[in-house]
């Protein structure tokens, strides 16, 4: 809020000294052709504002995860529970599927699992950190293995034992998506038969 602040004290103090301005010319988005426009000092304010507001103002879409594993079984069972939680999933079953998926729906979390037919959650993950490093990303296995572990570490991803079902992946869920569901408890996701 302090930035909005020394936005529309700084546009009012240039309106109160009466300074003519040239047109200004604002784009309405990246890709798209700008026009110009005469922009007053009140309606310059009226867009610092808005501009603030749409920066601050936390999205109300569910949060795009993409879901890549080849046992379909665990696909359907994570990607339904995902849902549930109101998280937006794409689920895919192999690397290459899941490249043309990260570049459709820009996720904000990708859960992989070790085995996905000829390349592995690794091979993902290394992909996924030269076209997005910042991205997070879990790799599930289906027993604890160090040396996996470390090299999901080594590629900044999050390692986690399998079922899914169990409190520390959804904590490593919200964490990764700024879930405020965070501290909700140890787990939201009730045991179910068959794992």
């Amino acid at each position: 809020m302090h930035s909005l602040s020394s936005h529309v004290l700084a546009l009012q103090s240039s309106r109160a000294g009466k300074s003519t301005r040239a047109p200004r010319t604002f784009g309405r988005g990246s890709g798209e052709p700008a026009r110009a426009e005469q922009v007053s000092a009140r309606d310059s304010v009226r867009l610092v504002v808005l501009e603030e507001f749409q920066r601050t103002v936390p999205d109300k879409s569910p949060a795009r995860v993409l879901l890549v594993d080849a046992d379909p079984s665990a696909l359907r069972r994570v990607g339904s529970r995902l849902s549930d939680q109101g998280y937006g999933v794409v689920a895919v079953s192999s690397f290459e599927a899941a490249k043309k998926r990260f570049e459709a729906i820009n996720p904000e979390l990708v859960v992989a699992a070790i085995r996905l037919q000829a390349f592995n959650g690794l091979h993902l993950a290394a992909w996924l950190r030269f076209h997005r490093p910042s991205l997070p990303i879990i790799i599930t296995h289906t027993n604890h293995d160090i040396v996996l572990e470390a090299d999901a570490q080594r590629l900044g991803a999050t390692f986690v034992v399998q079922p899914l079902e169990n409190p520390e992946f959804w904590q490593s869920v919200r964490l990764a998506v700024g879930d405020p569901r965070l501290n909700d408890g140890p787990s939201v996701m009730p045991q179910s038969g068959g794992a």
